[in-house]
């Protein structure tokens, strides 16, 4: 099933006009995933990559995409700025799947990093509900940012994926590469987003409004930003260049100055 609107496939390329550009292997592999988790056989997925890439973008389309499947889907987001209380994503996920009850479960843990009797408890209290959950229909848990989550959210991923294995269960985690790697949770499944080569950069440009950009200056695109989706974005929004002179790359470079200049 496609992945939202029109899918195209070039080679190695996808796009969804206006909305969705490229990863056309990496969406292939976690909508494989999300088959086999809808046959019971549930499983972790871990998507990697630098800051920007496009891992929140990716989680959204693939949640699209288990909606449209039937899936129920329970979505928390890692903050990075420190306060969070801990099992933070955990609630918002039980508060979009279950009840107050289930986001309460989250709430009255006390954080840290080890397991207690009492924690272990509360892990498989979760763990059965959304077990209960899943007996009436499929569901993936999608947990964003998850290098900035708090170290029992870790551990409760971990837990919940111990659990998956004979059950209708998908968990999407995404985070940056300092973040935990596959082999620390268990994941099944464990994809890195890259930067776009010159054809996703193409679509991309042309998905946003501008299907007549000459080579030359696509090429300059993808030098000066390295394929890199957030770079491409800021450029395509700072508006068209006159291709035909030497304005075009000075542009492009006003483009990526202005953005390099506004970062923290």
């Amino acid at each position: 099933m496609p992945l939202g609107g029109t899918l195209t496939r070039v080679g190695e390329v996808s796009t969804v006009i206006g909305s969705f550009v490229g990863r056309i292997t990496e969406l292939d592999a976690v909508d494989a995933a999300l088959a086999r988790a809808r046959r019971g056989e549930g499983c972790l997925v871990l998507v990697g990559g630098e800051a920007g890439i496009g891992k929140t973008r990716f989680c959204r389309e693939v949640a699209a995409h288990a909606r449209r499947d039937g899936f129920a889907v329970g979505w928390g987001s890692c903050w990075p700025e420190g306060g969070a209380p801990p099992l933070w994503p955990w609630r918002a996920i039980l508060n979009d799947l279950a009840d107050s009850a289930g986001g309460a479960l989250a709430a009255e843990d006390q954080g840290g990093p080890r397991i207690d009797p009492e924690r272990f408890a509360r892990f498989a209290a979760i763990a059965d509900r959304l077990a209960a959950i899943s007996s009436g229909t499929p569901i993936l848990l999608v947990i964003d940012d998850v290098h900035a989550a708090d170290p029992g959210a870790v551990l409760l991923a971990r837990f919940v994926a111990r659990t998956l294995a004979h059950l209708p269960i998908a968990l999407l985690l995404a985070g940056r590469p300092e973040g935990p790697t596959a082999g620390e949770l268990g994941a099944t499944v464990g994809l890195t987003l890259n930067r776009f080569d010159l054809a996703e950069t193409a679509e991309f440009v042309r998905s946003r409004g501008h299907p007549e950009v000459p080579d030359a200056l696509l090429r300059t695109l993808l030098r000066l930003t390295g394929g890199h989706p957030l770079h491409l974005q800021r450029v395509v929004a700072h508006g068209p260049a006159d291709p035909s002179t030497r304005a075009a790359e000075e542009d492009v470079r006003a483009a990526i100055v202005a953005a390099v200049a506004g970062l923290g």
